[in-house]
């Protein structure tokens, strides 16, 4: 046997190696992946931690005491005031600011969105390439 091809068989049992360690590893990051999208695994690892966000989260969604509302005379007039005389052109004016805002921002989510989504088949489509050119060789 000459140096050349034991050079190449040298190559082969490297790349097999390699091969082996990679797909070892693959799996070791495909086993922790799982377990950090598993919903159940902070609950385990960080109890304390995760009661203590819940009971915030608790917190924040429950409304607050209402106040009861007084209907006596004075504050039904100025609540009709504040609100129907004199506020209807100022509830025009923001009623055709607001349209034009929330206009911009549905055609600013929607490009935003369309382009994410373009990027993600993307790199979907490279991904799936890439596996099939590691399967193959």
């Amino acid at each position: 046997m000459n140096r050349t091809e034991a050079t190449a068989d040298e190559i082969r049992l490297a790349m097999q190696l390699t091969r082996e360690r990679a797909s070892a590893e693959i799996a070791e990051v495909v086993a922790g992946a799982r377990e950090l999208t598993d919903w159940r695994h902070y609950p385990r690892r960080f109890p304390w931690l995760t009661l203590g966000a819940a009971a915030m989260a608790g917190f924040a969604v429950i409304p607050r005491r209402a106040e009861p509302i007084v209907a006596n005379a004075q504050a039904l007039q100025d609540f009709a005031d504040r609100h129907l005389r004199g506020g209807e052109q100022k509830a025009r004016e923001r009623g055709m600011l607001g349209a034009l805002i929330v206009t911009l921002g549905t055609a600013a989510l929607r490009m935003g969105l369309s382009a994410a989504g373009r990027e993600l088949t993307r790199r979907w489509q490279v991904s799936q390439n890439t596996l099939r050119e590691e399967f193959a060789s």
